[in-house]
């Protein structure tokens, strides 16, 4: 997602965090432990001949994947270490 492609994955497990089906790529059924594939194939070929779909989905898998970059995760560790001095001066200097 991060090269601005589209993904097919299995609906299971970590995966459907990551992949929200019909916007950045779409998630496959599991039974039994497999993936259908049906589905699969289904999924792979509307992203491959679907080129306004497949555009669409490769912007947004784009900019879903730049929210997980080092720029996003630097910004969000100083919001969190700032957070925590504050925490900490209001503890110890007025008690809070």
């Amino acid at each position: 997602m991060a090269s601005g492609v589209p993904v097919v994955g299995a609906k299971a497990g970590g995966i459907p965090n990551l992949i929200h089906d019909g916007e950045n790529g779409y998630l496959v059924p599991v039974k039994d432990g497999w993936v259908d594939p049906d589905t699969f194939l289904s999924r792979v070929q509307t992203i491959l001949n679907d080129k306004e779909q497949r555009a669409k989905m490769s912007l947004r898998a784009r900019e879903w994947a730049e929210g997980w970059g080092w720029e996003a995760a630097t910004s969000q560790l100083r919001n969190m270490q700032y957070k925590k001095a504050i925490e900490n001066f209001n503890n110890n200097f007025w008690g809070l």
